[in-house]
C-alpha cells in the first residue's frame, strides 16, 4: 500500500486483493495486468469496491460469475465500434433507443417456440419454423383487422357480366357438394383459407345471389300482371261450364 492508501500492481501473475475499505486500486501510467495463467482480481462485495476514473479498454471476456453490474451509466460502457449502451439497448420503462435492433445473422429465438424471428425477417410465435411473415399458432385477438386488396366484386354489376342460370348452379351443387368458386373442405383443410380472397368470393356470391332474387322478383311481377289480366277479361259464353 501506498501512503495514500491505495495499492499498487506489483506483479503480473500474483493474485491482488483490493478491500473496499482500503481504498482503489491504481494502475497509473501503466495498464492494471493479470495474467490469464493464474491472476485474479479479487474485490470485497461492494458498490465501491472496484473504481474506474476515465476510459479503460478491455480485450477477452468479464466473468461476473453469475453477479451483475449495477449503478453504471450506460454512457460509460462504449462497444469497439464506438457506441454506447444506451444508443443500443432499452434499460426501464420509459427509456427511449436510438438506432436498430441488429440480430445476429442466424437470427433470435426467445426459448424454443415462445418467439422467433429467422435471418430472413419471418416472424414465428408458437413456432419455431414460420414460413410467412408473420406465422402464430395459437389465437390471435384483436379489435378490428384490415386486409389490404387488390379489387373487390363489384364486377358482378358490370353491364355484360354472365350470371350463372340457377339451373346449372343446381348441377354443379349435386356433382361437387359446394358452390362454384367456393374452395371445398379438403382445399381450405390443407392449405387453409386467405381471408382477403374469401371476402372477394363470398361477396361474388351474395351479390349474384342477390340478381337472381332480382331476376326472381321481376319474373314474379310478369306472372302477376298475366294473372290478373286474365281476371280482368270479359266473360264469354265459351268460358261458362256447360
Amino acid at each position: 500500500a501506498t501512503a495514500d492508501g491505495a495499492y499498487r500492481n506489483t506483479a503480473e501473475a500474483d493474485p491482488a486483493w483490493v478491500a473496499a475499505s482500503s481504498s482503489v486500486l491504481y494502475a497509473e501510467s501503466d495498464p492494471l495486468w493479470i495474467s490469464a495463467s493464474g491472476g485474479v482480481l479479487y474485490v470485497e462485495s461492494d458498490p465501491k469496491g472496484l473504481h474506474t476514473d476515465g476510459s479503460r479498454a478491455m480485450s477477452g471476456e468479464l466473468d461476473m460469475g453469475g453477479h451483475s453490474i449495477t449503478n453504471i451509466s450506460t454512457n460509460s460502457l462504449v462497444y469497439a465500434d464506438g457506441t454506447t449502451v444506451a444508443a443500443k439497448f432499452v434499460d426501464v420503462a420509459g427509456d427511449t433507443m436510438t438506432g436498430a435492433i441488429v440480430l445476429p445473422s442466424g437470427g433470435l429465438a426467445v426459448g424454443v417456440t415462445q418467439l422467433v424471428v429467422l435471418a430472413n425477417g419471418y416472424v414465428g410465435i408458437g413456432t419455431a419454423n414460420p414460413t410467412n411473415a408473420l406465422a402464430v399458432n395459437g389465437t390471435i385477438k384483436a379489435r378490428e383487422i384490415v386486409v389490404t386488396l387488390n379489387g373487390w366484386a363489384d364486377h358482378v354489376f358490370e353491364p355484360g357480366y354472365v350470371l350463372m342460370p340457377l339451373e346449372d348452379v343446381d348441377v354443379y351443387i349435386k356433382e361437387h357438394g359446394h358452390l362454384p368458386g367456393i374452395p371445398n373442405a379438403d382445399q381450405v383443410g390443407q392449405g387453409g383459407l386467405a381471408l382477403g380472397d374469401f371476402q372477394v368470393r363470398m361477396l361474388t356470391k351474395i351479390e349474384e345471389l342477390t340478381l337472381h332474387i332480382i331476376e326472381l322478383r321481376n319474373e314474379n311481377a310478369k306472372l302477376s300482371d298475366r294473372l290478373e289480366s286474365f281476371r280482368n277479361r270479359p266473360v264469354s259464353e265459351n268460358d261458362n261450364p256447360r
